[in-house]
């Protein structure tokens, strides 16, 4: 069981993240004889307005150690979603989980080279919207990734693997990034924008009927009596 050291709550800071107030407090974690096992940090987020589900608050559990200051923590915790929809579009749009491979190691290997394409294209993606002056947030993966699938096999028939080499590869990290900077003002970025959905219309309401539901294996029972 878990058991909380009454210490009360201190609040850290009185408007972290500009989303309400954040407490921490220490928990014991004992056995059935009342040994501590474990010490953790609960950090708890009192939101301003609620969540989508309506909670007010929000509690993290934590051992990390003293000196990761219980804001810090609540920060990473915000950005959590970042992690979450990488692994959406690792799922989506690079394959990384393939049903098919039915080897451990083959399908480790299929999702860390799906990890490994999804960082570099983020930098493709950041250097895109740094050129452009606009949020990487608004442009769409799915576009992107369908853009290299078609253009690739072109590519791949017109240039040697040499012409890549000769170009890119003695380059240093800030002279590439200046390189796909100056790439990125010749591209038409509003082909790769996401489309934004409009507000989510509540489902219709089920009309009420005066029929009576009729049991079908009732009827069957009193046409067979009758018989």
């Amino acid at each position: 069981m878990i058991a909380a050291q009454p210490v009360g709550r201190q609040a850290e800071k009185s408007r972290p993240l500009r989303t309400g107030v954040v407490y921490e407090q220490v928990l014991h974690l004992l056995d059935v004889e009342g040994t501590v096992l474990a010490t953790f940090r609960r950090v708890t987020v009192e939101l301003d307005q609620p969540t989508r589900d309506g909670e007010r608050e929000i509690h993290v559990l934590s051992n990390l150690p003293a000196r990761v200051t219980a804001l810090r923590i609540a920060e990473l915790y915000r950005q959590r979603w970042t992690i979450e929809t990488a692994f959406q579009e690792l799922a989506a749009n690079f394959a990384g989980e393939i049903e098919t491979l039915g080897y451990p190691r083959a399908a480790l290997f299929a999702f860390s080279m799906a990890l490994v394409t999804f960082n570099i294209l983020n930098v493709v993606l950041k250097a895109m919207c740094s050129g452009q002056d606009s949020d990487a947030d608004e442009v769409s993966i799915y576009y992107v990734c369908d853009e290299i699938a078609h253009a690739y096999r072109g590519l791949d028939f017109v240039l040697d693997p040499q012409d890549w080499t000769a170009a890119y590869a003695g380059l240093t990290a800030a002279q590439l990034a200046r390189v796909l900077k100056r790439l990125a003002t010749y591209l038409e970025l509003s082909r790769y924008r996401k489309h934004q959905r409009g507000p989510k219309k509540p489902p219709p309401k089920m009309k009420k009927t005066n029929r009576n539901h009729v049991s079908t294996a009732r009827i069957l029972a009193a046409a067979t009596s009758i018989s």
